[in-house]
């Protein structure tokens, strides 16, 4: 490969600088360009010069702070290098209005990266763009790739940058051009050099980039506080020279401010973290130049054939006399090119850095020959003037009188800490123990008291003068007897212990234990009394709390905490008890299972807190129909029991059922929400039913079922038969979960037909059970027990997935199958992600939404009729048609029916029957036809099964039928021999 450089001036210029090198148009030609223009039209028409007469090459480019061209340091210039490779391919890409730069740089990377790509260079814009995040954005592709670059400058103005290729430019993306050859030699080298300079600082606050507090102080006064406010007033155009040093995977690296905000934060071309130890950075112009010796050094066994700086502004702009000295070492090497930026990329196959006041090198070669012959440096004589000697020597007084003023802190630290640590250790020891010491001189009276003690009866030290009167006047007034008489029990010279309520002098009483003892002088005479207080206040709460706890736990081991009924565990307890009384005293009892009727609509359309308070209301009522002998239990939820005891015969017990239903219906008046409510009830008798718990529990269970399976409000006995049919139950309902997995669901179609030509304009999709035992089990047998049991939702999901596959494959094979009308239950639209698991299943099956039909029945909208509007509108909005299902059986309002985005309505079966000999269906059907047509709705008629039907239908203005006279409900290959035939029901095409 062969890397040329040259500054760009005019288009003749640029092509006798192509024509002198033989420089060829081609597919394997790289071209970098470095300007100082910064508007998007000079570039736009510098490119166009350029791709005029390169245009099969690839390009890439950037705006700078200053450009690079064979070793030259230069400012408002352009600089193109091409390089022309022999064996490498080259691909380039533009990616534009990312607001993430970690997406950007996955973008980027997946369009550019393969499993042959070896290098990446790419340049991003410098002013928004987190490189950091960028780089690992890159990474997330690929972590084996290097790569080079850095970020777009714009002349320190930091308003604006771009970056272009042959194919774009962006003031807001990043640009990337990728090297694929495994044989190409890369190798990267990166001069840092900027020492930490001041205290070490903790970030307190940041979000990525953007730093909001450092040391708890916003990160501009940070600025401000060290750099001076001009400065910090300027970022980021001055103060560049001092970024913030941090650690990253070991190495130090800087951080430049790139933006200042209004609530006193700043940006940073990469992450600061919350936590992160940083410093103030400045640059040690010696050991900057020393340090390309050692680049130069590192190349030594490299084999290269070109090479490419991208170096930060920083460099530049802190030492603008030595920055030429820093590249010409690498230029000995060979030609090289590049720009100043505003953060470099460097990267090995381990790891990707955004580096800042850096200087990155990338040097490539096709061939494996080293080609450093000239004898290396080992240093270079360097000439400060005398400003930059002023601040090398100021930043190393600053560095050592901070060094030592951090040690000198650290000694008085551990100093205070030593002094703290004894003074506080037998305070500590007597707080620990809560208790005090305390001395009393009989003679005058006085006391000494230790600082627990003043910390116990919350008595300041610095303004009580302690005596016996102190303390007694703090005793209780109940107490005080009991204390006087140990004061005079002490004489005896024995220790004697004491527990008094004390009043502290914050009014709150406290326990204690008094141990004391009077001391004696030589003669006999009492001088003194010595002794401890210990506060007990805490024993004392525990034991009380610890009875109340027991009191407490026995009564949440047996009883309900919001209806205070006895729970489960005392109802099982008491029903044993029961039957061993009954048992041995030869009785007849009764058990009641109670179970409120719909009783969940309450908490999902009014909230539990409402169902919390009709459950105590419902409570309080059938307590005052059983008898004090009797035991009214709560099971949960909303289920009781009532045992009976000592019936006279078994009949006796239906005068009590049907009195707790009727106390049940009784309306209900809760946070002015008037109710009525309802309850099914089961009913076993010992011993007829059966002798023991479990049995006589899961009988009048069964019959509280049945209860509700012949229309709730009622009361039924157990009987044999129920065994079986709730056995059968519960088959059913296990059988049903396996059910969907083994494909037993079968989706039938029953057409719906245009009676004017008779022609089918849809079908609608009816879910079939085909039982491995049972056989063919019609939707009423297990609709039911599937809104029960929660798995409705689940049944529609496959339902929905199947007939749509089926009319994707219909329409495959050219037929015309119409409109799907699909049955939408409340759980499903109202389930959390209807909507998207809906777009995803369309997507999934291929189906085509314009042939999507949505029923929901006219007493599930009116549930709830707002979110259901605006739910439908979602549908609606998506091209999808919504037809009301049997409607005039659900006292919608006009006004919500208007407001719905309704395409459709259907007639119910039950106003079809008669027609047309019953008076009353057919004016009921005609005023929904004139309904649908004054609303300007589609009409049509479920479960038509006669002629007369259908012709009375037609004459009044409905023309869509569907029932028994054309088809009854299909299965797939059925339903798709009546598409194809040529008679009625040749389906008409959307």
């Amino acid at each position: 490969m062969k890397t040329y450089n040259t500054y760009y001036t005019t288009l003749h210029d640029f092509e006798q600088f192509l024509d002198v090198r033989d420089i060829e148009d081609g597919e394997n030609l790289l071209i970098q360009i470095f300007t100082a223009k910064n508007d998007e039209k000079s570039i736009a028409a510098l490119l166009d010069e350029i791709v005029s007469l390169l245009p099969s090459a690839s390009v890439i480019g950037a705006t700078t702070d200053g450009e690079i061209c064979n070793g030259t340091v230069s400012t408002e210039k352009t600089v193109v290098s091409l390089s022309v490779f022999e064996k490498t391919k080259l691909k380039t890409a533009l990616v534009e209005n990312c607001v993430d730069s970690e997406d950007t740089g996955r973008k980027l990377a997946k369009e550019l990266i393969d499993q042959n790509t070896k290098l990446l260079i790419t340049f991003s814009e410098g002013i928004t763009c987190n490189g950091e995040e960028y780089l690992k954005g890159i990474s997330s592709v690929s972590s084996e790739v290097i790569v080079a670059g850095g970020m777009a400058g714009d002349n320190a103005k930091f308003k604006t940058t771009y970056v272009f290729t042959q194919n774009g430019i962006t003031s807001n993306g990043a640009v990337g051009a990728a090297l694929s050859n495994h044989v190409l030699q890369v190798h990267t080298d990166y001069n840092f050099n900027w020492l930490s300079i001041g205290k070490n600082m903790t970030v307190t606050k940041a979000k990525r980039n953007r730093v909001y507090t450092i040391d708890g102080i916003p990160a501009y006064d940070i600025y401000k506080r060290y750099l001076g406010k001009e400065t910090a007033d300027e970022l980021p155009v001055l103060g560049v020279e001092y970024p913030m040093i941090v650690k990253r995977n070991g190495i130090k690296v800087a951080r430049a401010v790139l933006r200042r905000h209004r609530d006193r934060s700043l940006s940073f071309a990469g992450n600061l973290n919350r936590g992160d130890i940083v410093t103030f950075g400045y640059g040690d112009v010696e050991s900057i130049l020393n340090n390309s010796i050692l680049s130069e050094h590192n190349l030594q066994n490299k084999s290269i054939e070109s090479i490419f700086i991208y170096s930060c502004m920083a460099r530049r702009r802190f030492m603008p006399d030595f920055i030429q000295q820093e590249i010409e070492p690498l230029n000995e090497i060979t030609g090289c090119s590049g720009f100043f930026t505003y953060g470099e990329f460097f990267s090995t196959k381990k790891r990707k850095e955004l580096l800042n006041q850096s200087m990155t090198i990338l040097t490539l070669s096709e061939s494996k020959n080293v080609n450093i012959k000239k004898t290396l440096l080992s240093n270079r004589e360097i000439k400060l003037n005398t400003y930059q000697k002023s601040i090398k020597t100021l930043s190393h007084i600053l560095n050592v009188t901070t060094n030592e003023l951090h040690k000198r802190n650290k000694k008085l630290e551990k100093f205070s800490k030593e002094i703290l640590a004894r003074e506080e250790s037998l305070n500590l020891a007597q707080k620990i123990g809560h208790f005090g010491s305390w001395e009393v001189d009989l003679k005058t009276g006085n006391s000494i008291l230790s600082k627990e003690s003043y910390r116990m009866y919350k008595i300041d030290f610095n303004e009580t003068h302690a005596t016996i009167k102190t303390f007694l006047n703090r005793v209780v007034e109940e107490d005080k007897p009991l204390a006087l008489k140990t004061l005079e029990e002490l004489k005896d010279g024995t220790i004697k212990s004491i527990e008094l309520r004390i009043r502290r002098a914050d009014d709150m009483i406290i326990h204690v234990l008094l141990n004391g003892k009077m001391i004696f002088s030589d003669k006999g005479a009492p001088i003194k009394i010595v002794g401890t207080t210990l506060d007990i206040t805490e024993l004392v709460d525990t034991k009380k709390k610890l009875e109340e706890q027991t009191k407490l736990l026995n009564f949440q081991a047996y009883y309900d905490s919001l209806t205070k009924l006895p729970n489960r565990a005392l109802f099982n307890d008491r029903l044993e008890q029961t039957i061993a009384n009954s048992k041995r005293n030869d009785q007849i009892f009764a058990l009641l299972f109670i179970d409120l009727d719909n009783f969940k609509e309450i908490n999902d359309t009014l909230g539990h807190h409402i169902g919390d308070k009709v459950l105590q209301i419902v409570s309080k009522r059938l307590s005052t129909c059983v008898r004090i002998d009797d035991s009214l239990s709560r099971l949960g939820g909303d289920e009781f029991t009532v045992i009976i005891h000592n019936l006279k015969n078994p009949e006796a017990v239906a005068e009590v059922a049907q009195k707790l239903l009727d106390m049940i219906k009784s309306k209900i008046t809760v946070d002015n929400n008037e109710l009525y409510l309802s309850a099914s009830i089961g009913i076993s008798i010992f011993p007829k039913d059966a002798s023991n718990s479990s049995d006589l529990i899961k009988f009048s269970d069964s019959a509280m079922y049945k209860a509700k399976e012949k229309g709730k409000n009622n009361y039924q006995f157990y009987s044999a038969d129920m065994t079986q049919i709730a056995f059968e139950k519960i088959l059913m309902q296990t059988s049903l979960h396996v059910a969907v997995n083994k494909k037993e669901f079968v989706v039938y179609y029953q057409p719906q037909v245009d009676t004017r030509n008779e022609f089918i304009t849809g079908v609608e999709a009816l879910v079939r059970w085909d039982h491995p035992t049972m056989g063919i089990i019609p939707p009423d047998k297990f609709i039911p027990l599937a809104e029960e049991i929660g798995f409705i939702v689940s049944l529609d999901k496959y339902v929905i997935r199947q007939a749509m596959s089926d009319f994707a494959d219909w329409n495959k094979k050219g037929l015309s199958p119409g409109i799907l009308s699909l049955n939408l239950s409340t759980k499903l639209l109202n389930s959390e992600h209807f909507i998207d698991d809906l777009k995803y299943i369309i997507k999934e099956t291929g189906f085509n939404v314009k042939q999507l039909e949505l029923e929901i029945t006219e007493s599930q909208m009116m549930q709830d009729p707002l979110s259901s509007i605006q739910k439908l509108q979602t549908l609606s909005d998506m091209g999808i048609t919504i037809a009301i299902d049997d409607f005039g059986t659900g006292y919608s309002s006009l006004a919500y029916l208007k407001r719905l985005p309704v395409d459709k309505l259907k007639i119910d079966k039950s106003f079809v029957d008669d027609l047309p000999n019953d008076e009353e269906d057919c004016a009921i059907s005609k005023a929904i036809i004139a309904l649908a047509k004054s609303l300007n709705l589609k009409i049509v008629a479920e479960g038509v099964e006669r002629k007369e039907q259908k012709e009375f239908l037609l004459e009044n203005g409905c023309d869509l039928i569907q029932g028994y006279y054309y088809s009854k409900p299909l299965p797939k290959k059925d339903v798709e021999v009546l598409f194809k035939a040529p008679f009625f029901y040749k389906a008409y095409s959307l």
